[in-house]
């Protein structure tokens, strides 16, 4: 996701170097499957570029999407719900995140206020997998 002014910038000219680049590969640089792949990837990147510069154009001019927020609200309890329909118990939970089981009751209890965003990230990765 694109950030800022300089990223934008950045990346306009990033986009213009990959659709340079892609008019003017030729098959006889590129032989058999190589050409198909090499081709390929750079529309892959030229697309990935596109879409990254029209959401920050778009977020510029306040015609994108309004994020909504209401999962922030109840991300705890998403988080539970993943853990019990995983059927996974505070004590797995807290394995696979090498804590103590005390420490998964606790955020638990408070439907994870009390947890970072780096450990919520990895309750997340540990009830998903």
């Amino acid at each position: 996701m694109l950030k800022n002014s300089r990223q934008l910038s950045s990346a306009q000219q990033q986009l213009e170097l990959l659709e340079t680049a892609r008019k003017n590969v030729s098959r006889a640089d590129y032989p058999g499957a190589l050409f198909d792949a090499h081709c390929g990837m750079l529309d892959a990147d030229i697309e990935k570029l596109r879409a990254e510069i029209d959401t920050y154009r778009r977020c510029e001019e306040g015609s994108n999407e309004q994020p909504s927020f209401d999962l922030i609200d109840n991300i705890g309890e998403e988080l539970i719900k993943a853990r019990i329909s995983k059927h996974m118990t505070q004590e797995e939970l807290a394995r696979r995140l090498h804590k103590k089981p005390q420490q998964i009751q606790r955020y638990e209890s408070t439907a994870y206020k009390s947890a970072s965003l780096e450990t919520l990230q990895k309750v997340k990765a540990a009830v998903t997998s």
